[in-house]
């Protein structure tokens, strides 16, 4: 949108300056929607693909879709998650396996009632969850035995989680269980598809 200057915007008609007013905020939502979802890229591909830190880091610095303060923001964010992960795992080594992850099932009613911010917040901790659950199925991973379709198939674009995300928002998943899933993973297979409706739903409204 052109900006104008403040006597081009007097001379604005009355109509004109309320549809200039709802474009503007229209343009606006469509904006920190791209943020988000270029925050939640990094963030998936940070977490998934296990990049090095100033490898992401220069990514971020050359992509001019977002302000410096933003990336400054995202940069710091992946960092001192990286760090914490980096720390966690030498505590691993130190302590020998640590007991099963618990993973806490949430509700759609306790989704639905997040602010954005706690609802960015969510979907950031899962990533990090299935990041966690993903390595500790790493560590006994045997190739010999099988393929590593696992690795994957907590993926979102990947079925369970893509085919009963898809479902009505009224669906019921509380019963939803895999035999060959460990509790934090059903946990967690759950939580992300309850996640990705009620992203859908937001995005809808």
């Amino acid at each position: 949108m052109k900006r104008l200057d403040y006597r081009a915007t007097q001379r604005l008609s009355d109509a004109a300056l309320e549809r200039r007013i709802l474009s503007i905020a229209s343009l606006r939502e469509e904006r920190i929607d791209e943020i988000r979802e270029t925050e939640r890229r990094y963030v998936r591909r940070f977490l998934q693909e296990r990049l090095r830190p100033d490898e992401i880091a220069s990514e971020i610095d050359r992509d001019q879709s977002l302000a410096q303060p933003d990336r400054d923001l995202l940069v710091s964010e992946l960092f001192a998650i990286d760090v914490r992960r980096k720390r966690q795992s030498r505590g691993e080594k130190k302590r020998g396996p640590e007991p099963e992850k618990v993973v806490p099932r949430l509700t759609a009613e306790f989704v639905s009632a997040l602010s954005d911010a706690g609802f960015r917040e969510l979907g950031k901790d899962l990533l990090e969850i299935k990041s966690d659950l993903v390595s500790a199925r790493r560590r006994t991973f045997d190739p010999e035995v099988r393929k590593d379709t696992w690795l994957t198939v907590l993926d979102d674009n990947r079925d369970p989680i893509e085919y009963y995300a898809r479902m009505s928002p009224n669906s019921d998943i509380d019963a939803l269980s895999i035999d060959s899933f460990s509790e934090p993973e059903n946990s967690y297979l759950a939580n992300r598809i309850l996640w990705l409706r009620e992203d859908r739903r937001r995005r809808d409204n």
